[in-house]
């Protein structure tokens, strides 16, 4: 008896669990990827009438903002004891990443709750490579014991032109490849970690029950079918209707040239009656816009109070300061912050499975625990005030180089920036005794 075998029930047993996560996880998706939300796959249609549905996703929208505010500028890693030849190692073995890495897993972090990060290893030649691939739970299943060890991973996925669909199980031994019934469809691969080689992501204890589709589907519903109900409304105005009282056309009968009455007020634009009291006007309706957009304004409102973000379209005074935008934004960036976190958790299991790795493979010793990640958010910041607060506090005196340049937002790596100043100052230094002494020879 193998290890399908022995554990048949319990595989089962979680597929069937996968199966009914994935249903909350597809809605997800249609919401903050493809932005068909229920309003508007659902939207009544009224025969005869137009049937225009407007998309205004708001979840996607914010969701790319967060991103952009926490990973605009490239994270850093840092060694705690500033052991420069280790993130030099680390930034080559990971130099072959899609540079979007990062922004990929955020974003599908913010989507679902969380989010899978695999690590593989493949080879050019005789090298071998450190590889990710970000496993959404739309895709993935972690299974773990009761104190939150890995014990498996599953990742279910189709082949190109095959509707089957394919199960790779992830144990500390070995990789099984197998098909939907768990039937083996190739040998099993030996798993070179030694562990489950995945890192899970999460943006709280609560998952799914915390994100921004959780907090504002309901809202963005209410929104899109209001917005497309007043569009539909202004767009029913091409069917006017014209009154005639008082008088007939005739629309029926047609001349020598095939035209009724009717194609010739058309043409023209004229009406000619011979009756005296006759009323010519178009039957329209009236649409209180005013309560309209009220409604609408409301909901937006809503929207981004409930979110924590703020409306970039609104109108600003031109003079306002640095201080002022970041107040603006606190909100969002104890959202941001909360993101960062986890961020920061995923990198250091990243850390951990290329140490381990390489440690193995090319006999050195790297701890992960030693390396620290810095995010500098792409968030307004007025420099020009943290440099006079640092001033008065005496660099050098009360407070070190390193923690004051690490202050400044376009400062990412105050390690660097530190040798590029003390480069700079040996090369500009003088030797005062070799150059007179250089002058006097000359004398």
């Amino acid at each position: 008896m193998g290890f399908l075998d022995d554990n048949k029930e319990l595989l089962n047993n979680i597929k069937s669990d996968f199966e009914a996560r994935k249903i909350i996880y597809d809605k997800i998706y249609d919401y903050c990827v493809t932005g068909k939300s229920e309003a508007y796959k659902d939207y009544k249609h009224n025969p005869k009438r137009s049937n225009l549905k407007v998309r205004t996703n708001f979840i996607k929208k914010f969701i790319k903002e967060e991103v952009s505010y926490l990973l605009s500028n490239k994270p850093t890693y840092i060694s705690k004891s500033d052991n420069s030849e280790e993130i030099e190692f680390i930034n080559f073995k990971l130099s072959h990443w899609n540079k979007n890495h990062d922004k990929m897993l955020l974003r599908d972090m913010l989507s679902y709750g969380s989010v899978y990060e695999l690590y593989y290893t493949s080879k050019i030649g005789e090298e071998v490579l450190f590889n990710s691939k970000i496993v959404s739970p739309r895709d993935g299943y972690l299974f773990t014991d009761d104190f939150g060890n890995s014990e498996m991973f599953f990742r279910f996925f189709k082949k190109k032109f095959d509707t089957n669909q394919y199960i790779d199980i992830y144990t500390p031994e070995f990789i099984y490849h197998v098909d939907d019934s768990f039937t083996e469809v190739s040998k099993p691969t030996i798993n070179l970690f030694g562990e489950v080689p995945v890192k899970v992501g999460d943006v709280s204890t609560y998952k799914e029950h915390d994100t921004l589709f959780n907090e504002l589907k309901d809202l963005q519903d209410a929104y899109e079918t209001n917005l497309s109900d007043i569009v539909n409304e202004i767009s029913d105005y091409r069917l006017a209707y014209l009154i005639m009282l008082g008088c007939n056309i005739d629309y029926k009968t047609k001349d020598e040239h095939g035209k009724t009455q009717l194609d010739y007020m058309k043409e023209k634009g004229i009406i000619n009656v011979n009756e005296k009291e006759v009323i010519i006007k178009f039957l329209t309706k009236d649409i209180n816009d005013t309560f309209v957009q009220n409604t609408l304004d409301i909901l937006k409102k809503n929207i981004y109070e409930i979110s924590n973000h703020i409306d970039t379209n609104e109108k600003m005074q031109s003079n306002i300061s640095g201080s002022a935008l970041r107040n603006r934004l606190i909100g969002l960036e104890q959202r941001v912050r909360d993101s960062e976190g986890s961020m920061k958790n995923i990198i250091q299991g990243r850390m951990y499975f290329l140490l381990k790795l390489f440690n193995k493979l090319e006999s050195i010793n790297y701890d992960y625990r030693d390396i620290s990640v810095k995010f500098t958010l792409n968030i307004p910041q007025d420099d020009l005030l943290m440099a006079q607060t640092l001033s008065q506090f005496g660099i050098g005196e009360n407070i070190s180089l390193k923690t004051a340049l690490a202050q400044l937002s376009f400062v990412n790596n105050p390690d660097r920036e530190i040798k590029l100043i003390e480069t700079q100052k040996n090369e500009s230094e003088i030797d005062i005794d070799k150059t007179l002494g250089d002058e006097y020879a000359q004398e």
